[in-house]
């Protein structure tokens, strides 16, 4: 399972637009020790890992986030040896945390987790950020991993990507480009080897353009294609190739 957690400001009534005082500001939250080191906007729950020792595959079915709250004096009631948070003003401060479920991927060596809407408006600039997930679940060592992916042409890859790891870190690189046409990005992503029970996880942030007239991306109602899905090609230590892919990924524009 592939979730995030999420720290938003507290509303004052169940869905109501007027909200507490901002408490994240004087909140820490970190993941316990583990073997398996995730970070708070993306974990893996159940990931396949070795212990550092060697053994048998072991399987780490359990997350724990420690939730730091460092109360903070307030403005003007500050004491002259006092070094830690301080708050503006007194008041009713809150926050909530939740856990999203982004995914599932239990088996796969490929996985791609698209976090934004499914259904957008017309006309109106929209982002989503793509969890590229490369996972060795086997014995053996990957060789030479390729993985390859394009986006539809109404979408720009913004600048902003970042390459995470667990258990080791392999040399990964990453290239950006666009087809003979200029019109649809692509990216490419490799490394030459993977370790047993290694991962990777590239994060990409991708959002509508404006098209050559000037007007933003979607223009019209109907079913676009975000994502054609993701390609991974490997080699076995017997040089034997192999390859995994993702299904495309869609979102319908509606009027407003």
């Amino acid at each position: 399972m592939f979730y995030r957690l999420v720290l938003d400001r507290k509303p004052t009534t169940p869905g109501g637009a007027e909200l507490y005082a901002d408490l994240r500001p004087y909140v820490e939250v970190t993941k316990t020790v583990e073997f398996d080191p995730d970070g708070l906007a993306f974990g893996d729950l159940g990931n396949f890992w070795l212990p550092s020792g060697g053994g048998a595959e072991t399987r780490d079915i359990e997350d724990r986030w420690a939730i730091d709250f460092a109360v903070p004096c307030i403005v003007g009631a500050v004491g002259l040896d006092y070094t830690g948070p301080i708050a503006p003003a007194e008041d009713d401060y809150g926050m909530d945390i939740r856990v999203e479920v982004l995914g599932l991927s239990y088996g796969d060596r490929l996985y791609k987790i698209p976090v934004g809407p499914r259904v957008v408006t017309t006309n109106t600039r929209v982002e989503w950020t793509f969890f590229v997930v490369v996972k060795n679940t086997s014995g053996q060592t990957m060789h030479d991993l390729v993985i390859t992916d394009r986006f539809g042409a109404q979408l720009d890859c913004l600048d902003d990507y970042e390459v995470t790891y667990a258990c080791s870190s392999p040399s990964w690189t990453f290239e950006q480009y666009t087809n003979s046409s200029g019109t649809q990005d692509r990216i490419r992503w490799t490394t030459s080897e993977l370790g047993p029970w290694d991962r990777g996880i590239l994060i990409i942030t991708v959002a509508t353009k404006t098209n050559p007239a000037g007007k933003q991306e979607y223009t019209s109602p109907g079913v676009y294609t975000l994502n054609s899905g993701a390609v991974l090609k490997w080699k076995d230590d017997a040089g034997v190739q192999h390859s995994e892919s993702t299904e495309p990924i869609s979102v319908t524009a509606v009027s407003p």
